[in-house]
């Protein structure tokens, strides 16, 4: 369920960033409360680089400037992690 943050890590000390056991202590409550506090950061970090940077650049200067927000605010992102895909097998 929480698989796409798991690459997420927060500077300051989460439990919901934390090892699976860890993540196990935490109520639903307590769970959906974390993902909402990320995802409010994650939203105002690309409304202020949008709001900067204006329409028309190329994707790869939104994504730097975004990784660089991220980061100011206290979010550490691991940026283009090569994983397996199998469609078929």
């Amino acid at each position: 369920m929480f698989g796409g943050f798991s690459q997420i890590a927060q500077k300051r000390s989460s439990a919901i960033f934390c090892t699976i056991g860890e993540r196990l202590t935490l109520s639903k409550r307590e769970i959906m409360n974390e993902i909402n506090d990320l995802t409010y950061i994650i939203r105002g970090a690309i409304f202020e680089v949008y709001t900067t940077l204006g329409p028309g650049l190329l994707e790869s200067v939104y994504e730097a400037e975004l990784l660089h927000e991220l980061d100011l605010r206290g979010l550490r992102l691991l940026h283009n992690k090569k994983c397996l895909s199998f469609t078929k097998m």
